[in-house]
């Protein structure tokens, strides 16, 4: 599980990355941006931060030993509609890895400062303001964390202590962190924003 926040008070997407191993074989990847505004009502949002994404989308549907995977509707619903969801052959990882690296390469791109400028300022005026921004972030965190299995399961892969961070994380509680890295003893933790 990878996540990467940007600071609540900006439209730059966070980056979302499920990886695992669902068969002796093959891999699942699921991954999106997620949205900081509605995309129906800001087109120029949508052209802004997901545009470019439609190659790579393409590129992995069309990718050898790769099968797109079906999720529920309602979290599919959820997703920015640059949502990716494959498994993988383990024989494929080679062609499809640089394509999955190109997904963050451009959320990385995005998150450069005067990019953050121009993606606040693709909004519509109303929907620039921190106070806007903040409530559309947290309520959209609530909603994917109640349709992601893997905020159900995770209880029972990490210590409680790290399921307390990892949820207040996601619900923007607290301090206001952005990435997860891994520490030098392994373990996953809050960083600087982005």
């Amino acid at each position: 599980m990878v996540r990467a926040y940007g600071h609540s008070n900006n439209a730059l997407p966070h980056l979302a990355y499920d990886i695992f191993q669902n068969a002796p074989d093959c891999i699942h990847v699921q991954g999106d941006l997620i949205n900081r505004a509605d995309l129906l009502t800001n087109l120029q949002y949508l052209r802004e931060c997901y545009d470019e994404l439609s190659t790579v989308l393409d590129e992995m549907r069309l990718a050898d030993g790769t099968m797109s995977q079906p999720i529920p509707h309602l979290q599919r619903a959820l997703t920015s509609g640059y949502f990716v969801g494959y498994s993988v052959l383990l024989s494929a990882l080679e062609e499809v890895t640089p394509i999955l690296l190109r997904y963050t390469d451009h959320w990385i791109d995005l998150a450069q400062p005067f990019r953050q400028e121009t993606i606040l300022k693709s909004l519509h005026t109303e929907d620039r303001t921190e106070t806007r921004l903040q409530n559309y972030d947290r309520r959209a965190r609530r909603s994917l964390m109640e349709m992601e299995m893997i905020w159900r399961v995770l209880p029972v892969l990490v210590d409680a202590e790290t399921n307390v961070e990892w949820t207040k994380l996601n619900l923007c509680e607290g301090d206001d962190f952005s990435v997860i890295n891994s520490n030098d003893d392994g373990m996953l933790s809050p960083t600087t924003p982005m």
